[in-house]
């Protein structure tokens, strides 16, 4: 043992030889052993039958179990009225037991019982190439592999229908284009005779304003319309124009020969 307890009652390793002190497990006196060749430890002063559970232990052990904090070294464990001495138990309550000799399956059934969660460290130096190692992570990712493969080929498959109709849009979006340049050279051939229709309305109004105004005529307001009119609209308003005139010359004071300039320009 590496640990004993002093007279105050504290957990204390060996300072010198011959130190005496208690088991924490049995209470029985130990004495220390600090030599040159092994390392420190407790020694029971009588034979005693103590944690049945632990054995001779070797430098192997010793060097293992330094290698962690002491207060988790060598800590005793109560349950249901039976109580061990686990070599490790860490602050989360984990359990690290040091084997260094063969031990039968049972006892180790018993033991991982007692103790719950826990984790072996084998001494393997005199047995270690009788041993067949298995890559677990290897093992668990190709079921994972063989569970999703069908999910995989789904998902490729219908990442290659997407892009395939990705590929697709464009070209359909250049035949809707093409549709719509069709229809619009179609509605200019129909508009551009309007075009031309208002254009000539335009010029033909234009001119029969002019000559009014430089004969001075008075012009009814509501002859002006002719001037939005395309020219068929315009010819028909100056139709009934020439009619009024000669009915009545209440729309227009004529002089001289205006009225045989406006019958010319209509001609």
């Amino acid at each position: 043992m590496q640990h004993a307890i002093d007279i105050d009652g504290k957990k204390i390793s060996p300072s010198s030889s011959g130190q005496i002190a208690v088991c924490g497990f049995c209470g029985e006196k130990v004495r220390g052993r600090c030599g040159e060749i092994n390392i420190w430890h407790w020694q029971h002063v009588n034979k005693v039958e103590c944690d049945l559970w632990k054995e001779g232990e070797t430098d192997w052990h010793r060097v293992w179990k330094s290698r962690f904090p002491f207060n988790w070294q060598e800590t005793i464990i109560i349950k249901n009225g039976e109580k061990h001495i686990a070599d490790i138990l860490t602050d989360e309550g984990l359990v690290i037991e040091f084997q260094n000799s063969s031990i039968t399956p049972s006892a180790i059934a018993v033991r991982e019982k007692f103790y719950g969660k826990m984790i072996w460290v084998i001494n393997s130096e005199s047995f270690k190439n009788n041993l067949v190692t298995e890559n677990v992570s290897e093992k668990q990712l190709a079921e994972i592999e063989k569970k999703y493969a069908a999910k995989i080929i789904h998902v490729k498959k219908y990442s290659s229908i997407g892009l395939e109709s990705i590929k697709k849009k464009p070209s359909l979006r250049t035949s809707e284009v093409e549709t719509l340049k069709d229809n619009l050279n179609r509605l200019e051939s129909v508009t551009e005779p309007f075009n031309i229709y208002n254009k000539n309305a335009d010029t033909f109004a234009e001119q029969i304003i002019n000559i009014w105004e430089n004969d001075n005529l008075s012009i009814d307001p509501s002859l002006m319309k002719i001037i939005t009119d395309d020219a068929l609209v315009s010819k028909n308003a100056f139709l009934r124009l020439r009619g009024d005139f000669k009915r009545n010359k209440h729309y227009l004071d004529l002089p001289g020969k205006t009225s045989s300039e406006i019958e010319q320009l209509y001609l």
